[in-house]
């Protein structure tokens, strides 16, 4: 189920290099919706009844759905920042990754189809662990190049804030799926993983949320200190 309809114009600029007609055209029906809003509840009740079909069948709009409004909302950038070479780089791994979910649409859930999206999620966030450090050097790369206005460094932190929630919580959708159904260490020959009772996939149903966040702020100070 897919909330409203967002009114935004055809994606265009540099994205428009990376795609063939048939992608551009799913990116543009995707980029008018919003995403699925999801609670930790819905994760966890979700992971303990629903089966692999399930999870592939909503993942395979939902994973390329949320790469759609990133995409085009990376093309709203100023185009001084769009032109730099870390920026460049990410619009290509989105728009791999992008044509590549978008080749399972209409797809049976078969076991043999099941089995290719586990790999192919898992390629995908290979692909795009780095994403962060790369987004950060392109802006970096922006600084260093031109003079920026209070308007555009705004524009830029908007959509850094944007983008970063984004990617939290489209990789929470995709670890999920592969720590629940992915099956690589069973191929590697590796046992199976001890199953504990706390867990549905990558939740920890007894985290304790304060110690977490104390540790986080303190690793982060730390890093922006040093840096």
């Amino acid at each position: 189920m897919f909330a409203r309809k967002m009114r935004i114009g055809p994606v265009t600029r540099n994205i428009t290099k990376l795609l063939d007609m048939k992608s551009m055209q799913k990116l543009d029906e995707l980029s008018h919706f919003n995403p699925s809003p999801l609670s930790l509840r819905q994760f966890v009740e979700f992971g303990k009844i629903a089966s692999e079909a399930d999870s592939f069948d909503f993942l395979r709009r939902e994973v390329p759905l949320r790469m759609a409004n990133v995409m085009k909302e990376i093309n709203l950038l100023p185009s001084v920042l769009l032109q730099m070479p870390s920026v460049l780089l990410i619009q290509e791994w989105y728009a791999r990754s992008f044509m590549e979910l978008c080749a399972f649409d209409g797809l049976p859930g078969e076991r043999e189809t099941l089995g290719k999206f586990v790999n192919n999620l898992a390629e995908i966030q290979r692909r795009h662990v780095n994403v962060v450090q790369t987004l950060a050097q392109g802006v970096l790369e922006l600084r260093e190049s031109h003079s920026i206005d209070s308007h555009t460094e705004n524009s830029i932190q908007y959509f850094l804030d944007r983008f970063y929630m984004s990617r939290i919580s489209t990789r929470m959708l995709t670890n999920q799926h592969l720590v629940l159904f992915g099956k690589e260490d069973e191929k590697a020959g590796a046992p199976p993983p001890v199953i504990q009772p706390n867990r549905i996939g990558v939740i920890d149903t007894d985290c304790k949320i304060k110690g977490l966040v104390e540790q986080a702020f303190q690793n982060a100070a730390f890093l922006c200190e040093e840096y």
